[in-house]
């Protein structure tokens, strides 16, 4: 089980979260801080995941902090943060970070500047539930979407690849899916609280437990300490 296909769905789901100044509605709150529930079942296994999130939306930066356990019960702890277009995943375990700096197929995974895909893709409106506590709206939807890791030079991809141990690879090749979802948005904010995505015999769940807008959020947050040795992926 690849135990990083959880932070790569946490990635993605975060994607939907920067809305247009356009056609979309951009959140009503400055910032958001967030617990979630994550898990994957896949040929039988599952793989559980908590993850704690913190968005700046004015700034359009964000942290995730996974930790996951694997069916062999090996807990792993993943940092991913996003920050004027960068993005940096820390190993905590090795205290390394890899940058992938704008440019090279970030901007299509980590996009703030698109329409929220439940709107993108057409979804459909099945009924209305309670997440966390609050109301939402359920969509149904089949996500398309080319690869993004197309302009990346592959060259360099398997290189870094091989040098953290295929983190690298993993990350940018699930970009290129088709995919079911179901996603419970939360009333006039266009903002999803929870998300089922099934692609084949996987189906992924993730889920928020609590959530707090508004919020200050340490700089700190968004900062790699000054301990990790920093790998740049070069175009």
């Amino acid at each position: 089980m690849n135990v990083l296909s959880i932070l790569v769905t946490m990635l993605s789901i975060l994607s939907l979260f920067g809305v247009s100044s356009g056609a979309g509605q951009p959140p009503p709150f400055r910032t958001a801080v967030m617990e979630i529930q994550t898990l994957e079942e896949q040929d039988g296994i599952r793989t559980e995941g908590i993850s704690k999130i913190w968005i700046d939306f004015e700034d359009e930066k964000y942290c995730v902090e996974t930790e996951i356990q694997a069916p062999d019960g090996k807990m792993t702890k993943y940092v991913t943060i996003q920050k004027q277009g960068h993005v940096f995943v820390l190993n905590v375990q090795t205290q390394t970070a890899q940058e992938i700096p704008p440019g090279i197929g970030a901007s299509q995974m980590y996009g703030w500047k698109e329409l929220p895909d439940f709107i993108r893709f057409g979804g459909v409106s099945v009924g209305v539930d309670t997440v966390a506590g609050l109301e939402t709206e359920i969509y149904e939807y089949i996500k398309l979407e080319d690869r993004g890791a197309g302009e990346m030079n592959e060259e360099n991809l398997a290189s870094d690849a091989e040098e953290s141990g295929n983190e690298l690879a993993e990350i940018m090749s699930a970009s290129g899916r088709q995919t079911h979802v179901r996603q419970w948005i939360w009333y006039w904010t266009q903002f999803p609280l929870k998300t089922i995505i099934d692609e084949g015999m996987s189906r992924t769940t993730t889920e928020t437990i609590r959530i707090v807008v508004d919020a200050d959020i340490p700089a700190h947050v968004f900062i790699v300490p000054k301990e990790y040795a920093i790998k740049k992926t070069q175009p």
